[in-house]
């Protein structure tokens, strides 16, 4: 089984004090990710429910103004 670090990364204060953190989540919520593009063009990619925990710890841990990694694994 091989590991592998995929990206090591932090947020500046300024970027924490601008974005407003995330809100407490309740049971049967769904979360969306909105991304816009340079073009203009917008996308929603809605998250797996196995996908909500890991990304809320993700964000917790940047805006207490921890470093995060995300680890990959082979299995």
């Amino acid at each position: 089984m091989t590991s592998q670090v995929v990206k090591f990364t932090g947020l500046s204060d300024r970027d924490r004090k601008i974005v407003a953190p995330l809100p407490r989540l309740a049971e049967g919520d769904r979360m969306e990710l909105h991304v816009r593009r340079a073009d203009g063009q917008d996308h929603t990619l809605t998250l797996p429910v196995a996908a909500i925990s890991i990304v809320k710890t993700l964000i917790d841990h940047l805006f207490s103004g921890e470093r995060v990694a995300i680890i990959a694994e082979d299995q």
